[in-house]
């Protein structure tokens, strides 16, 4: 299983209190194992991205309190992504979840979170 039930994050504790803009700057061109971070703006929230793995898997970044970012392992952050998975757990239940928290990609998608956090941790931001 995947972290717990599928899910996985890690908190990474900043010198600094950036914005997300400049933290992304910083980050942009780093070589993360995860792909190349792209900042979007995804309900409501400022987000960094990574290439998602498949609808059910991706790594995002986000700040969550004063100079601390979390690292997680969530479902790919764009609008039709959004509605499709809606639509699918809305007929199929909590079985439309199994794929996001057994599959090889779950397993692959935490252990990418694992290792951008530790990316992060290590560039002393």
């Amino acid at each position: 299983m995947a972290g717990f039930f599928g899910k996985k994050t890690v908190r990474v504790k900043v010198q600094k209190d950036y914005t997300p803009e400049e933290f992304y700057e910083i980050i942009k061109d780093h070589p993360f194992a995860a792909g190349k971070p792209e900042k979007i703006r995804y309900m409501m929230t400022d987000r960094i991205v990574f290439p998602a793995l498949d609808k059910k898997n991706q790594v995002q970044i986000g700040k969550t309190g004063v100079k601390t970012w979390s690292v997680w392992k969530d479902e790919e952050a764009s609008g039709s992504s959004f509605a499709a998975n809606m639509v699918l757990f809305h007929f199929l239940g909590w079985i439309a979840n199994i794929p996001a928290m057994f599959g090889e990609n779950a397993k692959k998608c935490v252990a990418l979170v694992e290792e951008t956090a530790k990316d992060l941790e290590g560039m002393n931001l």
